[in-house]
This record gives C-alpha cells, structure tokens and sequence, in this order.
C-alpha cells in the first residue's frame, strides 16, 4: 500500500463534497457541516457523474459519498476517480446487506472511513443522532494519509493444510483440547479494514496461532468485515461467538458496539460495559484479559487508527512478559493508536505492513526453538 500524506493544513476549513441522491440528505448533511467552525460545504452532488465532475473542478479536502445512487454508485464512483485523481472519500452507509456489502468494497477502493446513516429519513430527524460521528469521521479524513491499493500476496487456502497444533495438558480441560502455543491480539481503527486485507492473507495457517481481532465497527458490520477476510485467507476469519476459546488458525473477530473479553477460564465474553476511549469494542478491554491467561504466550499488534486504543493492552500485555508490534508511521492511514502505544515504553518492533506477517512468524519460529516442553512451560508460569 503506497500511501500519499499531503494532508489540510493547520487553521485551514476542511473543504467538503456531500454527495448523495437524496435531497433530504443532501440537505441535512450540509446543516451538520455548516455548523462547525473548521468545515465548509463547497458543493453537493445528487449522482456520480456530476460528483465526479466537480471533485476534478473544485479539488474538495473530503468527499462525503453515498453508498447506493442510481446510475453510478460509491463503488463505481471510487473506482472512476481513485486510479487518477486519488481522494478522501468518507462512505455514508446504511445499514442493510447490500449496504455493508458495498462499504467495505468502498474501503478495498480507497475510501478512507465509513459513517453509518439511518435507512429512512424525515423532516424530524434528530441531527445530533448522526451528525458528531459524521463530523469525525470528516476531521479524521482530513489529516489521514490517502492510500493507493495494492493487492496482497495471499496464501491459498488448502485441503491439506495441516495445522500445527500442541495439545493442552492443563489439569482439568479434558484431553485432546487444541493448545494455541502463540496468542495474537491485532487492535485496529480508521485504515484498519484496508491493512487487515494485505496483513491477514500473508498468515499461513498450519502455525500453532490463535488470533483475535478488535477493528473499530458500528453493530451490524462486524459479521460480513470477518466473512470477507476469510474469502481472501488461509486461516478462517469469523465473527467471535460467546462460549468460545481461541482457535488455532483462526482469527475471531469482535462485533460491533460489544466489548469482548477474555473470563478466567479462558472463554470468551461479551461485555456490556460503556465505550472506552470512545469506541466499542475496545482492546484495552480485550488484551489485558488474553494477557491475563496466557501470560507470555500473548502478542499484541496494534496496527493504523486515530485514538489511543491499545496502550493499556501492551502495558498489560508487556507486564506478563508478551510480545508487543506497532505499524509503522509510514504504512499508516493514521498514526494515532500505533504512535500512542508506541509512547508507553511497550513496543517490542515497529514493522512496515508488509512485514508484520514476517514479524510473527519469525517471533513463532524463535519461540519454538527456544521453547521448553509445553507442561514444563505451564507449570513454571503457574508457578
């Protein structure tokens, strides 16, 4: 991923594009943006072909960009304008299949971020509802680095992929229990998408690795984010089910506006506790608990996001003895959580994108070289 940096300049009005086939909501995201200090509304478009003609007129800062228009929707409109005149696209999306679909395709395309927005409208319509998530999601494509897509190598998925498992030989969880040997906590936000479809499709799956994912989604996304990674990966990417363990090859991935957690058993858990950081789920919520149970068997990777969601989980992670990797500046869409975790002291690498898959399966091969048998392992940390 080759990424541009050219970013709106300080003190400057982010100059915005609102495109959309509705007039309501043409007009109601144009009251949103009109009422803040720092965003003007230069222009709106009601169909792709005339967005498209005045994003090359007028050179917007932010393109705001329905997902469904008649004619030429966002994905068809992104797949126009990015391949010449790359821009920074926030999707306005609903919440239906079709929708959610066609967002993280719109991602896959170089739309920096999405904002969810109610199917059906009316005069009465609480603004207040939609708009700070819009006018933050704005902000934050302001200042990110555009990226340019570039498809990543991935390992096929194969019948005869075999798997290298340990068995758990800790008293009392019955025999034949599938041991991850290495557990693997990504956190990600703006970009993240993106990132996940170049990083995860390297991970071959015949390593003794369980992974769990945190990316930053509203409810109703997370299911098809986790179907599409597995269309594309070696390992099996799903959404995370309450009752469930970390699995060997398998990535599991938090749903949207739940925070998950490790109990002390080792089971997954669904938590109904208030955003941290502004975001649910949150790894800080996830990562302290994985550290908890498995100790220095825990690696965490935060990669590319605004905010600070991941520096209690590698101080957490870091305390037990784990393994902690951020993103590099330079890979990032925004370098706000990486940079953040990064400043705790807990960072064990900082890794290109292209090299965080390298990162861990080197990190797996070295502890297996130097690592005593398993029940030895465990009853010198149990100790």
């Amino acid at each position: 991923m080759e990424l541009q940096t050219k970013a709106v300049a300080p003190n400057k009005k982010i100059r915005v594009l609102v495109v959309d086939d509705s007039p309501l909501m043409r007009k109601i995201i144009t009251q949103i943006l009109s009422q803040q200090v720092d965003i003007e509304v230069i222009a709106t478009a009601a169909e792709g072909e005339e967005a498209l003609r005045k994003a090359h007129s007028l050179q917007p800062d932010v393109i705001t960009l329905d997902v469904e228009m008649p004619r030429m929707n966002g994905l068809e409109f992104l797949e126009a304008l990015m391949p010449t005149t790359p821009m920074r696209v926030v999707m306005l999306s609903s919440l239906t299949t079709e929708g959610t679909e066609t967002t993280f395709a719109c991602l896959q395309r170089g739309a920096i971020d999405f904002a969810v927005k109610p199917s059906k409208v009316s005069i009465d319509l609480k603004l207040a509802d939609i708009s700070e998530e819009i006018v933050r999601k704005i902000r934050l494509a302001s200042v990110a680095r555009l990226p340019r897509i570039s498809s990543a190598k991935r390992v096929e998925k194969t019948e005869s992929a075999s798997p290298v498992v340990a068995r758990r030989e800790r008293v009392g969880l019955g025999e034949g229990v599938v041991e991850p040997k290495m557990v693997v906590v990504l956190a990600s936000s703006t970009g993240g998408p993106n990132a996940l479809h170049e990083l995860l499709p390297l991970l071959p799956p015949n390593l003794a690795i369980a992974y769990l994912l945190v990316q930053h989604l509203p409810a109703g996304f997370s299911r098809l984010f986790a179907t599409r990674l597995n269309s594309v990966c070696a390992l099996t990417v799903k959404e995370a089910v309450e009752g469930e363990r970390p699995q060997v090859g398998t990535v599991l991935v938090a749903g949207g506006g739940r925070h998950i957690v490790l109990n002390s058993t080792g089971y997954l858990a669904f938590s109904d506790d208030p955003p941290l950081w502004g975001v649910c789920p949150a790894a800080d919520v996830l990562m302290p608990t994985v550290a908890h149970f498995y100790k220095d068997s825990t690696v965490g990777v935060v990669l590319t996001g605004m905010g600070r969601d991941g520096t209690l989980g590698v101080k957490a992670i870091h305390a037990k003895g784990g393994y902690c990797i951020a993103q590099n500046e330079e890979t990032c869409v925004v370098y706000g959580m990486p940079k953040a975790a990064f400043e705790t002291g807990c960072i064990d690498k900082v890794r290109p994108l292209k090299e965080l898959a390298s990162e861990l399966i080197r990190l797996y091969e070295e502890r297996e070289r130097q690592r005593p048998p398993l029940l030895q392992s465990r009853l010198q940390r149990a100790g």
